[in-house]
């Protein structure tokens, strides 16, 4: 996602990006114990943020939940959440 002229993310969804990306944080806000982890990935990176929720959320077996599940984490800005994260 581009950023805009004033260096912040364009409003899409509740001040995010998109929906996608706001429910993924707002569940990281929300979980004492996935905030400290998603803290710690955040400060290597938005690909280790990202590793570190697909391990969390997505199950081994192969399902209609799990693909669709997929399907919407690949809307996620992983660097607007990280630059969040980063700056608390």
């Amino acid at each position: 996602m581009m950023k805009n002229e004033d260096g912040r993310y364009p409003s899409g969804y509740n001040g995010w990006c998109n929906k996608e990306t706001w429910t993924v944080n707002l569940w990281i806000m929300n979980e004492p114990g996935l905030y400290e982890m998603a803290r710690d990935a955040a400060r290597n990176g938005p690909e280790s943020l990202e590793e570190l929720v697909w391990e969390w959320v997505i199950p081994e077996e192969t399902s209609l939940a799990s693909d669709l599940l997929k399907s919407a984490l690949a809307w996620v800005d992983w660097e607007e959440i990280t630059e969040g994260l980063n700056e608390e």
